[in-house]
């Protein structure tokens, strides 16, 4: 409906710059302000209750049992957003990127490292992505991390769905190198 959701209340001073201000205050908001369709957008924070609810036999000696990590479904849908988005180029890789950062860091570098590398011997940025993402499952047995093998090995998947087109265009020899200017 129509009702006011938000507000932002507060005191600007003009001796601070536009970009101090908006910073406050998306942050006094808990909003994220995205480039979209050609627009800015601003996401804002939400409240969201308690997915449980404490009683008395919580409170007794082994009773209560909270989480202290996302679960992984969670990073699964980060990047299942970004696959879905209207921008072009990078933002699923490197929000798979992250996600492998977040969960076992030393996969995450490991993988970083193998696009670097792959970038700077073939200048193809899709190429680096998806030899990046096909480590992945490697350097997951290489640092112990075999409970994330289902993960990311579904997430390599969509990496390789979502570059379809780059790899027709490797296989023909059209795809374009990095810092090559477009046709």
């Amino acid at each position: 409906g129509s009702e006011a959701r938000y507000s932002c209340n507060g005191v600007i001073s003009l001796s601070e710059t536009p970009k101090t201000i908006l910073e406050a205050l998306l942050t006094a908001m808990a909003v994220s302000c995205i480039w979209q369709a050609g627009q800015w957008r601003i996401r804002a924070g939400a409240y969201r209750l308690p997915l449980s609810a404490l009683g008395s036999d919580d409170l007794r000696e082994g009773g209560l049992v909270l989480p202290t990590r996302q679960r992984r479904a969670s990073n699964f849908n980060a990047v299942r957003g970004q696959f879905v988005s209207p921008f072009k180029g990078g933002k699923g890789v490197a929000t798979f990127l992250g996600t492998l950062l977040a969960l076992a860091w030393p996969v995450g570098l490991a993988c970083c490292a193998v696009w670097a590398v792959t970038a700077a011997i073939s200048r193809i940025s899709s190429l680096s992505a998806l030899v990046s993402a096909a480590s992945a499952v490697i350097w997951l047995v290489v640092f112990g991390q075999g409970r994330m093998l289902a993960l990311v090995f579904v997430l390599t998947l969509l990496v390789y769905l979502r570059h379809w087109a780059n790899l027709q265009r490797l296989q023909a020899g059209t795809e374009p190198k990095i810092g090559a200017k477009k046709p």
